[in-house]
């Protein structure tokens, strides 16, 4: 189990979005291939929530394991115990008990999860895809009607100060320019 949330972490870590809309993103696989991955904030948790329960279990574990090499460690021989040193066999087990319990339990919370979330159908993909696209929509909509209020508030201001029509001056700037540029320059207009 362990690997497997591995190899979900490390296809999250790497992932380039594919499909916000439906938070789905490709993620490198091996020799060359892509995995799709699903980014939605649920199948994160779920993901998360079972990372949490299998590390749970593993602390568990090793807990286990370093009270038994504890209890079968030369330090922790009957002479030493009679001599008062080293850790009673009896408190060794009941520790090991104890974290066998805790071990069953977080097992068995992360085995109750309900399982993880599935990829969308082709159909709420396309759902999905088709409600971004009017959001998008939308919002280019508003901005357009803002700049245009935003032009007729300029005209009105123009028509109210009077001020002059700055295209028919702009267009009288280039139009002399561009005569300026038909005519000849230097030496060439001192021969003809």
């Amino acid at each position: 189990m362990a690997s497997l949330l591995k190899k979900f972490r490390d296809r999250i870590i790497h992932a380039s979005i594919v499909d916000a809309a439906a938070a789905i993103a490709r993620s490198p696989a091996k020799r060359g291939s892509f995995e799709e991955v699903l980014l939605t904030v649920d199948a994160l948790k779920a993901l998360y929530r079972r990372m949490q329960l299998v590390r749970s279990e593993m602390i568990e574990i090793m807990k286990i394991t370093s009270n038994y090499v504890l209890a079968k460690s030369p330090a922790n021989t009957n002479l030493n115990l009679l001599a008062g040193r080293g850790v009673p066999i009896a408190q060794i087990e009941s520790e090991i008990l104890r974290c066998f319990a805790q071990f069953h339990r977080h097992q068995k919370a992360r085995l109750s999860l309900p399982p993880l979330p599935e990829f969308p159908s082709e159909p709420e993909l396309n759902a999905a895809d088709e409600r971004a696209l009017q959001e998008r929509q939308g919002e280019v909509l508003k901005r357009v009607s803002l700049m245009r209020a935003a032009f007729h508030e300029l005209d009105r201001i123009q028509q109210a100060v009077k001020l002059p029509d700055l295209t028919e001056q702009l267009s009288k700037i280039v139009k002399e320019k561009q005569l300026r540029a038909r005519q000849p320059h230097g030496i060439e207009a001192r021969h003809k």
